[in-house]
């Protein structure tokens, strides 16, 4: 490899050469090269990102719809929150005809004020608000 010692004195000195008449008949060859037409774009070309976002929402509509269908419980014997279960409660507007239908028995003892001081005392209830509620 050949190395130099100075290269400052190389400044401004061209590093290659272009052949003789290269520039002469630049324009006629540039001339002779074909340029592509031009056309304006049709109208799919403009439509397709449209198109595109449209097919996407479709498929999230799609496939949202296939999960809810096949996660729903359509079986009517399942009273988990369907309309069957309302149906059922509708006509127990009193709570105490509901547990004396399935047979469970209300306590029919009266219940003193002492006994709910207690309960609110034991339940964490605030002195400030069992104060308050005895102002009322």
């Amino acid at each position: 490899m050949k190395t130099e010692k100075n290269i400052l004195e190389n400044i401004g000195k061209a590093s290659f050469t272009v052949p003789e008449g290269y520039f002469d008949d630049l324009r006629d060859r540039l001339g002779s090269i074909a340029t592509p037409k031009v056309t304006a774009p049709g109208f799919f070309f403009r439509a397709k990102p449209y198109l595109a976002l449209a097919a996407c929402f479709v498929a999230i509509l799609i496939a949202g719809t296939t999960i809810l269908r096949n996660t729903v419980a359509n079986d009517p014997t399942d009273l988990t929150f369907s309309e069957a279960s309302y149906a059922q409660m509708a006509p127990f507007a009193i709570p105490e005809d509901y547990y004396q239908e399935i047979g469970y028995d209300l306590p029919t003892e009266e219940l003193s004020d002492e006994d709910i001081i207690e309960y609110l005392i034991e339940s964490g209830t605030q002195v400030e608000l069992l104060a308050y509620a005895g102002n009322q």
